[in-house]
Formats: structure tokens, C-alpha cells, sequence
């Protein structure tokens, strides 16, 4: 068994986090730091009430710090040295870890640039619902208003928000026929977007959907399977159909055990439901 520093306390610093604790078998203990310790704490008070992991310490440390980092990897002694920080960091990360003789493993390097992601509500009533996903992976949140002379009719589209240079995700509870999703799409497209991809709930895909998303400058549609697909839509290169059976057992689960359901919400505890079947992705 070895001692594993991790520093880097984002959404991948948490699930690598996460991930070590459940192989105490390996791991014997567990650094996790980051600049600001408050962030360290939290997810270590997570990892102790969720997995029951208690060998976990939190340190502040500026990654762009040589000395520092050195100081910090000589106090703790870890084997290994995981670096999920920015990915500047690491030369830094990397040269304290030669000082030191402690083996290094870069992952951060194959982050998503979130500065360049922005979710985006499709209308003004689904502000909140893409406000939360916004705030919750740390990007920035843009709208399109839809203004419609009559109903089912869409007159004009306009973009809130800034979208030049945005890998643009649009999220939704429902897609029907897919026309407004589509020219949504091609607004966010012509006000600059670099790409348009669209998370939605329920897939319902009736009538021409699934030749106007095939045929659209989308560059992919993520739905679950809420709604059993049809052949059309499996066939689709672009269609991504996530299964919701992983989530349902394991909430049965959950009640079932007496333990939290809203810790699925928590990346830490969805990637190991899901990482089977997208391991290889």
C-alpha cells in the first residue's frame, strides 16, 4: 500500500479523489491540495461520509511553486504524485516531483477548457434548469428567446449571452420534431459558435426529427432512453442514447440501503455507474 498527493480540487481533482479512496487496498492514504484548501475540505468530508475512507489529509498549495511543492510532497511523503491542477501546471508539478524522486502521473492535460464552454437555455423557461447545470461545471450561461407571431410558430430567435468561439451545449427536458432545437443551432452557429451539441431528457423524435437533426449543423444530440428510441434514431450518427437504468437500480439501491439519493447528482458517484459503458470513449 502507498500514499498517493493528489493536487488539483476541480470536478476531475473530486473524482480522482474519489476513485483512489475506493481502492484502500492501494492507497493507504491520501493528499488532496489545492490553492484554496476549502475546496480540499470539502471533498474529503465527502469522501469520509460517502465511502468511509478516513485516511484523507487537505494542505494548500500553489502549483506554480516549486519550493512550495516541494515542501508539501517531502512533509506528506506520497509514492505518487497525481496532478489534475491546470494544465500549465505542469512543469512545476513535474519538477518537484524529480527533486524529490516521487513518481508523477499527469491526467489534467485531457481537461475540457470549460472558459470555452457555454450552456445555453433554448428559451426563457428553461433559464433555471441551465443556469444550475452553469454554475455547476463552472461555465458561462447564454440564452436564445424565442419570439412567435403564433403558437407553434417561431418568428425569430436571438441570442443572450455571449457564444463567439463556444463549444455550445444546449440543455432541455423534451425534444418532439426538433425544429426548434435545429435553427436554435444555427443561430448559436451564425452568432460565432465554434460547436453546438444539445443534451435533452426525453427524446420523443417524432415526425421529421430525426432527418432535421441527421441533416442539421449539430454536431451531436445526447438523449436518454426514457422513451424507447426507435430504429431511426439508433441508426443516427449523430444521436447519442444514454441508458437510465445504471441511475434507476442504483437509486433503488440507495433507498433500498437507507443512503443518500441525491448523491447521484454527484460526479463522483455517476462515473462509476456509468464507466462501463464508456470506458473506451
Amino acid at each position: 500500500m502507498s500514499k498517493v498527493l493528489i493536487i488539483g480540487a476541480g470536478g476531475v481533482g473530486r473524482v480522482t479523489t474519489f476513485k483512489c479512496a475506493q481502492h484502500p487496498d492501494v492507497f493507504s492514504g491520501i493528499m488532496l491540495a489545492s490553492r484554496t484548501k476549502s475546496k480540499c475540505d470539502v471533498i474529503a468530508q465527502d469522501v469520509r461520509d460517502q465511502l468511509g475512507y478516513q485516511a484523507i489529509e487537505t494542505a494548500a498549495v500553489d502549483a506554480g511553486n516549486v519550493p512550495e511543492l516541494v515542501a508539501l510532497i517531502r512533509s506528506y511523503e506520497p509514492e505518487l504524485v497525481i496532478h489534475v491542477a491546470l494544465p500549465y501546471q505542469d512543469l512545476t508539478i513535474m519538477d518537484a516531483c524529480l527533486k524529490t524522486g516521487v513518481h508523477y502521473l499527469d491526467t489534467a492535460n485531457y481537461e475540457e477548457d470549460l472558459s470555452k464552454v457555454t450552456v445555453v437555455s433554448p428559451d426563457v423557461g428553461g433559464v433555471a434548469r441551465a443556469r444550475e447545470l452553469a454554475q455547476r461545471i463552472g461555465c458561462a450561461l447564454a440564452i436564445v428567446d424565442k419570439r412567435r407571431e403564433k403558437p407553434g410558430e417561431v418568428a425569430e430567435m436571438t441570442v443572450i449571452g455571449e457564444v463567439k468561439g463556444q463549444k455550445c451545449i444546449i440543455v432541455d427536458d423534451i425534444c418532439d420534431t426538433a425544429g426548434t432545437l435545429v435553427k436554435a443551432a444555427d443561430v448559436l452557429l451564425d452568432n460565432g459558435a465554434k460547436e453546438v451539441h444539445a443534451y435533452i431528457t426525453h427524446g420523443v423524435l417524432s415526425g421529421p426529427a430525426v432527418e432535421r437533426v441527421t441533416g442539421s449543423r449539430m454536431k451531436s444530440l445526447v438523449i436518454t432512453d426514457s422513451i424507447e428510441p426507435t430504429a431511426p434514431v439508433k441508426n443516427a450518427a449523430n444521436i447519442r442514447i444514454v441508458p437510465t437504468a445504471p441511475m434507476f437500480a442504483q437509486a433503488i439501491l440507495n433507498i433500498w440501503n437507507g443512503t443518500s439519493v441525491s448523491s447521484l447528482f454527484d460526479p463522483a458517484t455517476l462515473e462509476p455507474i456509468y464507466e462501463g459503458m464508456y470506458s473506451a470513449a
